[in-house]
């Protein structure tokens, strides 16, 4: 009977994920077969066409033709860059102190930071963008990557990641005549790299897929990044599902390769820091 119940429970656990598959992946292989369809093609065929006959990529080919893509692709590409080094360069300027130094109102500014995380972002745009416009930084990339350099998500989670890290380094540390910004340049920070390396994939996917923000900053059209491009692009194309199912696949290719081929330093630098 207990032999029984567990067989059922695995063929029941296999069969929900097997479920989820299909509703997570079900609409990507639907976009991945659009974009490979001819012109003469019906993409609503029910059950729906997965394997186009025949398959073409020329699509992909009339995108890049008729539309800047690959401009939009490398300013989201240099966006991204600038908050991931943004980002990492204060989150752990803030958590080294946070974790590893002790001072009047520690607590309380830490509690402020994570304040900020139950804060929606749509409550700050407003505020943001008057600061934004005060430093003159509008229609600019710094105007749209600097607001996100101060992530109360990156404070904690490189924090929890300090604080894994045994007293005893930095004892040693200063026994040999190292100052403070030589532990926690040299000693420390070196030690906590999968948490950095996690963050550094958050930003980057929460970079690349930024909508409402840059769409706020940024006037001109040769600025824009690949969702804002894709979007103006559905605009002018909404009537050919081919060419948006293409312009999509082009969009979302570096996210899925950025997270595939770092999924296990990501996983290592968000598991470590929950530990901690």
């Amino acid at each position: 009977m207990a032999r029984s119940r567990r067989y059922l429970g695995t063929v029941l656990s296999y069969a929900a994920m097997t479920l989820g598959a299909i509703i997570f992946v079900g609409p990507l292989l639907w976009v991945i077969s659009t974009s490979l369809m001819g012109p003469d093609q019906n993409p609503f065929l029910i059950p729906p066409q997965l394997i186009p006959h025949p398959a073409t990529f020329a699509n992909y080919q009339s995108v890049f033709k008729t539309w800047p893509f690959g401009d939009y692709l490398l300013n989201s590409l240099e966006l991204a860059i600038l908050s991931v080094a943004g980002t990492g360069i204060i989150s752990t300027l803030t958590a080294y102190p946070l974790a590893r130094m002790d001072f009047a109102g520690k607590k309380i500014v830490f509690a402020l930071v994570i304040a900020t995380l139950v804060l929606p972002g749509e409550a700050v745009l407003v505020p943001r963008y008057l600061l934004v416009n005060l430093f003159g930084m509008v229609n600019t990339f710094w105007g749209v990557a600097v607001p996100g350099f101060f992530s109360g998500f990156g404070v904690f989670l490189l924090r929890q990641a300090y604080l894994t890290l045994p007293r005893e380094l930095e004892d040693a540390a200063r026994i040999d005549g190292a100052g403070e910004l030589r532990i926690f340049g040299q000693v420390m920070t070196p030690l906590i790299m999968p948490s950095l390396a996690a963050l550094a994939i958050f930003t980057f996917l929460g970079s690349w897929d930024a909508f409402l923000w840059p769409l706020i900053i940024l006037n001109s059209q040769q600025m824009y990044t690949a969702p804002l491009g894709l979007a103006y692009f559905f605009g002018y194309f909404g009537a050919s599902w081919q060419l948006i199912a293409a312009a999509s696949i082009i969009v979302i290719l570096p996210v899925i390769i950025v997270f595939v081929s770092l999924q296990r330093l990501f996983i290592n630098g968000v598991t470590g820091a929950v530990k901690g």
